[in-house]
């Protein structure tokens, strides 16, 4: 009642007036929090790869020609693939590629599927197999041009989708190699490998002219474009888009350099630096420069600092420009360090190709982590010095300095604790430092342009404060940073976040479950760690170090010492420290490991030094098993033959961990999996035509933690599954409550692992999904579980159990979820309204039908209910009675509603959608009836989101739009709390109220104006602005292209009919096309002021002269300096050749009659140049001077 009170009290205050909700608001259902979880599912899904799926694809991957096995297989080489028609030959040594060629796990390679991208073939019947066939598709639009503001250096954007190929190799270093042409027609041909662009694919869009894709280049007809390029993969999967208006492909050749999980480390550690000017500082306008240029000084000499930021780069351009590849990936190795700070850039939305939301920027900021990790180095995520201008672009001056990027660092701190990486807040520390010294010694000491340090000595500064922080930080860089505390600025913590990861393991382990003697060095180490935390101002970085480590032991020490099993196959020698298993060890009686009975086994030793690999036993189609305590393990098999290739895949308790695949002779396939054991038995089936196992190591897995959210896990049938289905004479479509069970939950994470047709047998058994369950739950998780209806079939074996075993079922289910520190809740099988006979739901002399509306309604599966019910009271743990809820509802309803409304033909499922939602609602309620500790606070049924609904009410401006649509949203906005307070409402009842909504808000009209006195005004001019408005309004204001707030004077004049005028006046220097935007009371209307600043002055251009340094680097920028009279609008060098020279950058400033200029170029030509010298007027046509520039061009 609280939130819905706060929503008509809402609804009270804007009833009279006009309404709005930001625009953000119209996404109330999911749209914004589902399109990111599920981005960062994919972003993890693909960088953690399955082993299951690995070991399927090397199986498969052995039965295409010349593959091997590629993603899964760390000894990888090369790839080749010839890119053709369906039928078109082959050059040997190369797989075929054509358009149907469409990846997959299983194969590892091939062609994304993308409805909208058509992919064709050619074949031009040349002897050349290679090069006289290829592949091409076009390019799809992704969206709206982006049209950058008439001053942004930038230019427009299109983003592009490409025709991508990809390849599934261990993360490394490779070699790619590309050929792109057509023996028949001239092409324009290019490939973003491994590119970062291809994330944020762009093209740069030119006056009447057609689009030119980035790095696409001509070849004529006969011609092949051969392009390698070294790219590093650190998310076990590379890519290749084809870019080009008639693009062609021809062949790619891959070949590994180096493997990421193989590297080694460097002399020393490298401290890489990723960032923008703020680091790297500016090439022209110098003494600017960065803190990455000084870091080193603060660092000792057993590092080496490599500052490879640059300037004007955001998270998202510095990776489109391959700089992270290039300058980083390429270079690094395990043991360096990553120093991440972006955020400036990040938050210019002029720029596109630099500009991210704050989502956004995590995304990008966590490609950066992953990277870095998949290589063996230390990612620190750093957030941006301050700058001296508040967040909407007005200098600080007297005030406060406030965070100028307070969004964005923001989502740097959200990455931080999601992804457990190291965060040094550097913005805090600069705010600090500069309100400390106040506004005149920041401009006067640290940045003139209020962004940049604007001398060597505020960058040393800088970076004496940076590596202060980073001496506190919690990675092993800290015993490497010599930075003191700077002046004005609190001591700063130490951070502990790995030393607290490892106490919260260590405390897991309840002493009880140990002797006083084997436990005393955890509580020490536990003490240590404690005295820390109590510490963290004056400790040092080697003391938490320390005490991580010596908890880390002491658990290491405590498990290990207690139940590690290792064994020993074959007949030959036993390695040290295993026990010895031959074919004559059964597993009957008492025995604690051993082959089943029926097993055939045989011992083979071949005689080699090693004793552990030397001998093993066959084990075709054996099982081996193993007693241990209930837990969870990691299992090592090692499975080969010194002389003979051999055939092996296993299951362990029926999951599946690794399809039986080839290990060839002389070598040995050594590889771990996750085990849950729950029932006291760990049995191995092996698989394959030739098995034969040396070796099994079985590890206790340390204890898990609590994640940041807990999880509702679901197990259970048809009635629970996500999934719909047909059913019933109508084919009418079902689905279980669990697909919409979270509707009604908050602060909580739904995974749903229901599957049709399954009794409980069949979770432990036929497949065994109890396993990856179980290796997977955390404490503080809960695991729902409700069966029955399947498990009363005595016709069916693989689902049927008697009713003890049923309850043993249970038993072990819910112990292994209180095992690992979650909480299992019971739930009876719900009731159904089928006449039919539940031991066979075959059975003919039954109507096999619901009841009609005459019989009665008996109840559902009672024997199987009473077990849960019983088991539950057996255990102390919480139960639902759905069975029961559910039976008196349908005596209440009638067979009729309920078919009407719920439940399907078949009178068993739910009705996909509304019937899901209906059940869903009953079992929520049922949860918050509980009563449990921490879960039932999470329920909140019948409202999905409704905080975040009340927090966009609250910021409604009620003036900006008129009554009449103003008033629409508030009648929507009631419809949508009468159905909030109805209690027997279902969430899917408001989605389409809360679509009405959207649509009112959609139709709301602004009710404000605002326009300029003249279309055009001179330099420096006066610009008068009036902006109309309803009474309430307390201040408009106009913000530049650059997000800047415009100082004005502004006066108000009240009118008659209520409204107000606003008078702005202010003046502007920048010439061209100007778009001012219009904002009231900090919100941003949607409007625009356009106008031009007159940006042609009358008169002819002139040179008075020009200077520039005697000698330059290739490729490295210099300055040239024009002096010209004030009706030069542009300056140019042209080269030998008479072609202009485009430069980096060109400004000037007016020096009374005189303009002087900095134009600054690089050259790549080497040897002693002259250029010619030409300036133009507003109309761009360049009169060339005789005097020329000779610059002397070093390599």
């Amino acid at each position: 009642m609280y939130l819905s009170y706060k929503f008509w009290n809402l609804l009270c205050v804007f009833s009279v007036f006009s309404l709005t909700l930001r625009k953000v608001f119209i996404i109330i259902m999911v749209s914004p929090v589902v399109t990111n979880q599920k981005k960062e599912m994919q972003r993890k899904m693909k960088a953690r790869k399955s082993l299951a799926l690995a070991l399927v694809l090397s199986l498969l991957l052995s039965l295409v020609p010349t593959m091997g096995a590629l993603a899964a297989d760390e000894t990888f080489t090369e790839a080749k693939f010839d890119f053709g028609t369906a039928d078109s030959a082959v050059e040997a040594g190369y797989t075929k590629v054509s358009p149907q060629t469409v990846y997959n796990g299983a194969t590892g390679y091939g062609w994304l599927n993308d409805a909208r991208i058509t992919l064709t073939a050619g074949d031009r019947a040349n002897t050349d197999a290679l090069r006289s066939d290829w592949v091409t598709g076009n390019t799809v639009q992704d969206g709206a041009d982006i049209t950058a503001p008439a001053n942004a250096e930038d230019g427009n954007y299109i983003h592009y989708s490409y025709p991508t190929f990809v390849l599934d190799v261990p993360n490394g270093i490779y070699t790619v190699k590309t050929i792109q042409g057509d023996f028949s027609e001239d092409t324009v041909s290019g490939a973003i490998v491994e590119d970062m662009r291809s994330f944020a694919p762009y093209y740069t869009s030119l006056p009447n002219e057609s689009s030119v894709p980035k790095g696409a280049r001509t070849t004529k007809a006969g011609e092949f474009r051969e392009t390698t390029k070294q790219v590093a993969v650190y998310d076990g999967q590379l890519t290749i888009a084809l870019t080009g208006t008639n693009s062609r492909l021809n062949a790619v050749e891959v070949t590994k350099v180096s493997s990421a999980s193989q590297g080694t480390p460097g002399i020393k550690p490298t401290v890489y630096v990723c960032s923008d000017s703020t680091a790297y500082g500016s090439a022209t306008n110098k003494p600017e420069t960065g803190w990455g240029n000084h870091l080193a000084q603060f660092m000792t000499d057993a590092v080496f600092v490599n500052n490879t930021a640059m300037g004007g780069k955001s998270a998202r351009d510095y990776l489109a420009d391959g700089l992270f590849n290039d300058s980083v990936l390429l270079n690094l190795k395990p043991g360096d360090y990553v120093l991440i700070q972006f955020g400036h850039n990040d938050c210019t939305p002029i720029r596109p190709n630099r500009y991210s939301n704050p989502a956004e920027f995590k995304e990008w900021l966590a490609k950066y982590v992953d990277a870095v990790r998949a290589f063996g180095a230390t990612p620190i995520l750093v957030t941006p010095p301050n700058r001296g201008f508040t967040e909407n672009g007005n200098k600080v001056e007297g005030n406060t300095f406030l965070n100028s990027f307070q969004a964005w660092t923001d989502a740097q701190r959200e990455l931080a604790a999601e992804l457990d990486v190291e965060l040094v807040e550097f913005n805090y520390y600069t705010i600090e430092y500069y309100n400390h010294i106040g506004w005149t010694r920041y401009l006067a000491e640290v940045s003139s342009d209020c962004t940049h340090f604007k001398d060597s000595a505020a960058a040393t500064l800088a970076a004496g404060q940076l590596s202060y922080l980073l001496s506190k930080a919690d990675t092993g860089l800290a015993a490497y940073a010599t930075g003191t505390l700077t002046e004005g600025v609190t001591a700063k913590p130490l951070s502990t976040r790995t030393l607290q990861a490892a106490m919260a393991k260590g405390a897991a382990l309840d002493p009880n479950d140990w002797t006083a003697a084997s436990y005393s060095d955890l509580a020490a180490a536990l003490a240590q760690g404690q005295d820390v935390l109590d510490h963290a101002l004056t400790k040092t970085r080697s003391d938490a170090d320390a005490a991580k480590a010596a908890i880390e032991t002491a658990i290491q020490n405590l498990i290990s010492a207690t139940n590690t099993y290792q064994f020993d196959f074959g007949s030959g020698a036993t390695a040290d420290g295993y026990t010895k298993v031959t074919a004559a060890d059964k597993f009957t009686g008492n025995a604690a490991y051993g082959f089943s009975v029926e097993s055939t086994v045989a011992d083979v030793d071949r005689g080699t030094e090693d004793a552990l690999t030397s001998d093993f036993v066959t084990v075709t189609g054996a099982k081996f098993s193993v007693k241990l305590p209930a837990g969870d393990y990691m299992v090592k098999v090692t499975a080969g033959d010194a002389q003979e290739a051999s055939n092996v895949g296993y299951t362990m308790n029926n999951a599946a961990k690794k399809r039986a695949g080839n290990v060839n002779a002389g070598s040995f396939n050594a590889a771990s999996y996750p085990v849950a054991i729950v029932n006291g038995v760990l049995e191995i089936s092996f698989l394959g035509n030739n098995a034969k196992v040396n070796a099994i190591e079985i590890t206790p897995m340390e204890p898990r933690t609590a994640g940041d959210t807990p999880t509702l896990y679901i197990i259970g049938d048809s009635t629970v599954t996500n999934s719909a289905g047909n059913v019933g004479i109508d084919n009418q479509r079902y689905q279980g409550w669990g697909a919409h069970i979270g509707d009604y939950m908050t602060g909580i994470k739904i995974d749903n692992r229901a599957v049709a047709g399954r009794g409980i047998r069949g979770f432990f058994e036929a497949d065994n999904k109890m396993d990856p369950l179980l290796t997977t739950i955390k404490p503080g998780d809960y695991l729902a579980i409700q069966f029955g209806h399947n498990d009363k079939n005595a016709t069916n074996a693989g689902r049927y159990s008697t009713v003890p075993q049923f309850k043993e079922f249970l038993r072990t289910a819910a112990q292994g979820a209180l095992d690992r520190g979650a909480t299992p809740i019971l739930i009876t099988v719900m009731s159904h309204i089928r006449n039919f006979n539940e031991s066979d739901p075959k059975d003919t002399s039954y109507p096999l039908r619901p009841f009609l509306p005459d019989e009665e309604i008996p109840r559902s599966f009672p024997e199987y209910a009473q077990a849960t019910r019983d088991v539950a009271a057996e255990m102390g743990i919480p139960c639902f009675d759905l069975n029961e809820v559910t039976y008196q509802l349908y005596q209440e309803k009638g067979v009729e509603w309920l078919l009407a409304n719920v439940i399907t033909a078949d009178g068993v499922h739910p009705f996909e959608g509304k019937g899901s939602s209906f059940f869903a609602r009953i079992v929520a309620d049922g949860f918050a009836d509980l009563g449990l500790e921490g879960f039932s606070d999470k329920v909140l049924a019948n409202r999905d989101k409704v905080e975040e609904v009340y927090n966009q009410l609250n910021s409604i401006i009620p003036e900006m739009f008129t009554p009449e649509s103003a008033g629409a949203v508030v009648n929507a906005l009631s419809a949508l709390m009468d159905a909030l307070e109805d209690p027997d409402a279902l969430q899917i009842d408001v989605a389409p109220l809360v679509a009405a909504l959207q649509q009112a808000i959609d139709n709301l009209n602004l009710a404000v104006t605002a326009s300029s006195d003249k279309a055009m005004y001179e330099p420096n001019g006066t610009i008068t602005v009036t902006i109309n408005t309803n009474a309430g309004i307390e201040k408009p204001y106009l913000v530049s292209e650059a997000g800047y707030g415009l100082a004005t004077t502004r006066s108000k004049t009240e009118n008659p009919d209520g409204t107000i005028t606003w008078t702005l006046t202010f003046s502007l220097a920048t010439k061209g096309d100007r778009s001012l935007k219009v904002f009231v009371d900090g919100y941003d209307t949607g409007l625009t002021v356009d106008f031009k600043i007159n940006n042609a002055p009358t008169g002819k251009a002139k040179l008075y002269g020009v200077s520039a340094p005697g000698s330059a680097k290739a490729n490295e920028p210099f300055i040239v300096t024009f002096k010209t009279n004030q009706y030069t609008e542009y300056v140019r060098l042209f080269n030998e050749s008479g072609m202009g020279l485009a430069p980096l950058s060109c400004t000037y400033e007016d020096e009374g009659d005189m303009r002087i200029w900095s134009y600054v170029v690089s050259v790549g030509s080497a040897g002693t140049r002259d250029f010619q010298v030409g300036v133009a007027s507003a109309d761009r046509v360049f009169t060339k001077s005789t005097q020329t520039v000779g610059i002397l061009v070093r390599r």
